[in-house]
């Protein structure tokens, strides 16, 4: 009897010692290039208190090599406040469009002042959530998300700078929406997408200038839930991700050139980002 106690003991032992997986991180910046970015909104500007998505949007322009003149995210996001009526429902895809083409949106927040046209010569598809591989610009939507719970990570893979639209729900069916920018994400062999790494506006916004502000890189994991979508834990409510908005590098355009005039010309259009 107490050879057979022992050998239990024994195995019971075996199996508690067996290591734990670590968690690899993935960072699209380290991978493809760049460097991340995080835009912060300032105090004393009181034109970007609802400019979550143009943050978002000048993070990628400036890790993405598309600033054209402008020396940071900081310096894109002022541009964006300048120029913009201050308002949430803007999309990193409207101001991404204007920034390259000067193309003002037909919904949702409005330009104030002419300006952008920074890339002619860029077009952006008519259908916001076209997800189409080696494009400038994809839209990765909720119907994306249920088919593919992954494709935020793919494109992240593919070398794409990324912002996500995030949710939560409210009382009376309400839901707060909020944008940050998407760098990369952790992971292990059995569990690939265990948690996502953001830069958020939100996160030093009490900061006068937004210079000044902290640059945080933050990691937050995540979860699947009954419903299909990725949740996380967010300033101490839960969050889901909705919907995201993807812009290649432009070093990842092959072909691409810049003529005299300062437009941007492309070779051999649709080709894979690398």
């Amino acid at each position: 009897m107490r050879t057979g106690v022992l050998i239990v003991l024994l195995s019971v032992g075996f199996c508690a010692a067996r290591p734990v997986t670590p968690a690899r991180e993935y960072r699209v910046d380290l991978r493809h290039g760049g460097t991340w970015r995080d835009a912060e909104k300032s105090h004393d500007d009181k034109d970007d208190d609802w400019l979550c998505w143009a943050a978002a949007a000048a993070n990628v322009l400036a890790w993405g090599d598309w600033g054209k003149g402008h020396r940071d995210e900081d310096e894109i996001l002022d541009y964006y406040s300048r120029h913009w009526e201050d308002k949430p429902d803007g999309s990193p895809r409207q101001a991404w469009r204007w920034w390259f083409s000067g193309q003002e949106s037909d919904k949702g927040a409005r330009v104030q002042k002419p300006g952008g046209g920074f890339w002619k010569g860029f077009e952006f598809p008519e259908d916001e959530w076209r997800n189409q591989a080696g494009a400038l610009f994809r839209g990765i939507g909720k119907g994306h998300l249920r088919r593919d719970p992954y494709a935020l990570k793919n494109v992240l893979d593919e070398g794409y700078g990324v912002a996500i639209q995030i949710v939560r729900p409210m009382e009376g069916g309400k839901t707060d929406s909020h944008v940050v920018t998407l760098w990369g994400y952790r992971y292990t062999e059995s569990q690939p997408f265990l948690g996502i790494l953001i830069t958020d506006s939100d996160d030093d916004k009490d900061s006068p200038k937004s210079v000044q502000a902290e640059n945080r890189l933050r990691y937050y994991p995540v979860q699947m839930k009954a419903d299909g979508v990725w949740w996380f834990k967010y300033k101490g409510n839960d969050w889901k991700i909705l919907a995201g908005y993807a812009l290649a590098r432009r070093s990842a355009i092959p072909g691409h050139v810049e003529d005299a005039s300062g437009d941007s010309k492309i070779g051999h259009a649709g080709s894979p980002a690398r």
